[in-house]
């Protein structure tokens, strides 16, 4: 007998493995934010660091490197940091792309070092895609539980990450969308998650197939958009992204 998606949800939550697999989850990416002044942080997301057969970047959303790009020319002082690390994002640029809301970097080690984060380290690549009905785990760090270390040149950034299971309501080769109930968003405080929440800041997080066969994850995409008011989130097929940590080229 073929187990349902839902059977599969019931059995991971009854395994007791959830905690552990959100926190695999959250290890592998981490707050990336910068600073104006040596005081004043003016916008933060998520990036996930991934290592394939051939390369080791970073992946978060193109809107996100286009916020920094206008608050660094309007800014003489700004200061970028992954997690604890500090972070350049216009020298690493790897690849980016408008069409896919993707972007990718190099790591350097001083940053590796610090980030606070885990590699995800994949033993093939591309993924496999996401397929509606498939179900995920995927998450971020919101903006608006974001706080930091006290003084000017915050070192460290204290973002809840917030994750969730969910079923891929539609897929293509490009992408996955869900739809999400507020009720079921995890906060590791135990605290109650508001209605139509503020996930401004979750951009770039990860999303994870759940393989009930094996009890583990994979990785299988990065959010690009969350549509808050309808509790809509739609996700970036990781496949898009070569080993190599270059981006597919649009269709013409």
């Amino acid at each position: 007998m073929i187990e349902s998606e839902q059977e599969k949800i019931d059995k991971f939550e009854s395994s007791g493995l959830l905690p552990a697999l959100r926190n695999r989850v959250r290890s592998f990416c981490a707050p990336l934010w910068w600073e104006v002044g040596g005081q004043t942080i003016l916008a933060n997301a998520t990036m996930c660091v991934v290592k394939t057969p051939t390369t080791l970047f970073g992946v978060t959303n193109e809107h996100v490197l286009k916020i920094y790009e206008k608050q660094k020319a309007e800014n003489e002082d700004i200061f970028c940091q992954l997690g604890g690390g500090p972070f350049n994002l216009a020298e690493n640029l790897l690849s980016r792309s408008q069409q896919w809301d993707l972007a990718t970097f190099r790591i350097p080690e001083i940053t590796l070092k610090h980030w606070g984060g885990s590699v995800f380290v994949s033993e093939a690549w591309p993924p496999k895609p996401i397929r509606k009905g498939d179900t995920v785990m995927l998450g971020g760090f919101p903006e608006n539980r974001r706080t930091t270390t006290c003084g000017t040149r915050p070192k460290v950034v204290f973002n809840d990450f917030v994750s969730f299971l969910a079923k891929a309501d539609n897929s293509s080769d490009d992408h996955m969308s869900f739809c999400f109930d507020s009720s079921s968003w995890y906060w590791p405080q135990g605290t109650e998650l508001e209605a139509h929440p503020n996930l401004s800041g979750a951009s770039g997080g990860p999303c994870f197939r759940l393989v009930a066969e094996s009890e583990s994850i994979e990785l299988a995409g990065f959010i690009c958009e969350a549509g808050q008011n309808y509790e809509i989130i739609r996700v970036r097929q990781a496949s898009l992204i070569s080993a190599e940590g270059l981006i597919q080229l649009s269709p013409i």
